[in-house]
């Protein structure tokens, strides 16, 4: 698994500064809870559910590169 014992990678609770990184400045994540996936430093995905409309919404999003 990449991720055991893998000092590049990082995880932390998503913030709305790394959503718009990934969603740009609509990002519609006032309330939502996560994780932001970093490789060597540089946010590289996130992944988390929010609430909209009375639904809760799963979403993922991953740089290609």
């Amino acid at each position: 698994m990449i991720l055991k014992n893998n000092p590049r990678v990082t995880v932390k609770p998503i913030t709305v500064e790394d959503a718009k990184a990934f969603m740009g400045e609509d990002s519609p994540l006032p309330s939502h809870k996560g994780l932001s996936f970093f490789l060597d430093g540089e946010l590289a995905g996130i992944a988390g559910i929010r609430f909209e409309r009375g639904l809760f919404v799963v979403f993922s999003n991953i740089k290609s590169d």
